[in-house]
C-alpha cells in the first residue's frame, strides 16, 4: 500500500484511521538504526504511537501493552505496539 507518507513525508489525518497506514507512519518515526530493534523503550513506543511517554505508561499499567523488564530497564515488544495499533484502544462499556 502506498500512502501519502511515502511520497511527501507527511500523513493525511484520515489515514491515521487505517491501521496499516499508522504502522507505516510509526515505523518511519522510530530512530534510524541498522536493524529494527525487537524491543522499544517507552520513549520509542510513544513516538511510534504519537502520544506521550506518560500515556504509554498508563497503557502498560492497564495491560494494553506487553512489558518486558530486565532489571530496571523497561522495554515494550514492537509486536505489542503493532498489535495495539491494529486492535485499537479498549473502550469502556
Amino acid at each position: 500500500m502506498r500512502t501519502n507518507y511515502e511520497s511527501n513525508g507527511t500523513i493525511d489525518p484520515s489515514d491515521l484511521l487505517k491501521p496499516e497506514a499508522l504502522i507505516e507512519f510509526a515505523q518511519h518515526d522510530l530512530p534510524a538504526t541498522k536493524e529494527k530493534s525487537m524491543l522499544l523503550t517507552t520513549k520509542e513506543a510513544a513516538v511510534a504511537l504519537n502520544c506521550s511517554v506518560r500515556t504509554v505508561g498508563r497503557m502498560m499499567a492497564r495491560g494494553e501493552l506487553i512489558v518486558r523488564k530486565n532489571g530496571s530497564l523497561t522495554r515494550i515488544p514492537r509486536t505489542s505496539v503493532e498489535a495495539w495499533v491494529k486492535r485499537g484502544p479498549r473502550r469502556s462499556a
